[in-house]
């Protein structure tokens, strides 16, 4: 019953880390150009602030199903502590994990606000490989194996960072260069 309760609350973390997700997403939308499809339907509202708040929750919405998903593939391949600990265990190990995504977040403020340096998208991706990395450590000490401690968090980090990347240059006006 202990294990539970310690369960319970260290995936509170994980709350944590999806308003990281937020911040930087709304830092990535200081930065999009104005005439994105994002904003060019609201245009009654400041521009800049609007385009911050549409790519904050747009880092939340990201955060909360690409987490999701990370979970559940997890919980797949993760037999041994998911017999033994439950779901809650995997979200607590996320939820720990990805709070090393706070410190990148930080980081990705103080470069953004007081240095005028583009770097949110790198600290993300750092960010995120991180704390999948540490997630994968974490299912490590509940008693997971090799491949599902280790492969499958550094594989679904690695899918996490490209698709930020990705979705966050073409929300920005990358999909300019599609067409």
């Amino acid at each position: 019953m202990n294990d539970q309760v310690e369960v319970k609350s260290r995936s509170a973390y994980l709350w944590l880390a999806i308003v990281c997700f937020g911040v930087m997403g709304g830092l990535i939308g200081r930065r999009a150009d104005p005439a994105t499809i994002t904003v060019a339907a609201l245009q009654q509202f400041p521009p800049e602030a609007l385009r911050i708040a549409i790519f904050s929750l747009g880092g939340i919405l990201y955060a909360w199903v690409g987490l999701s998903l990370l979970g559940r593939a997890l919980f797949i391949f993760n037999r041994r502590v998911r017999k033994s600990h439950g779901y809650g265990a995997f979200k607590s190990a996320i939820g720990i994990g990805f709070l090393m995504l706070l410190p990148f977040t930080v980081l990705s403020l103080l470069a953004e606000l007081f240095l005028g340096w583009s770097a949110v998208q790198a600290f993300a991706a750092a960010g995120i490989m991180t704390g999948a990395a540490l997630a994968g450590m974490e299912l490590g000490r509940l008693g997971g194996g090799g491949l599902a401690g280790a492969l499958i968090p550094s594989l679904g980090g690695l899918v996490l960072s490209v698709v930020w990347m990705l979705v966050t240059s073409l929300a920005q006006g990358g999909w300019r260069v599609l067409l």
